[in-house]
């Protein structure tokens, strides 16, 4: 079951060839990264944010 943005493309009926694989693997790491990322942010960034925005106030 594929959802959102993957549902238009086609069904892939093989592993296609090593170029593909490579495309295919960086990007995986490349949302994995960009999860990783958010995370980090999502729980250093608050207390900073939250600084600036007092100082604003």
């Amino acid at each position: 079951m594929r959802t959102g943005r993957w549902t238009w493309t086609p069904v892939p009926k093989h592993c296609g060839n090593a170029l593909e694989q490579f495309l295919m693997l960086m990007l995986g790491f490349y949302v994995l990264a960009n999860f990783v990322f958010a995370i980090l942010f999502y729980l250093i960034g608050p207390d900073q944010f939250n600084g600036v925005g007092k100082i604003r106030r």
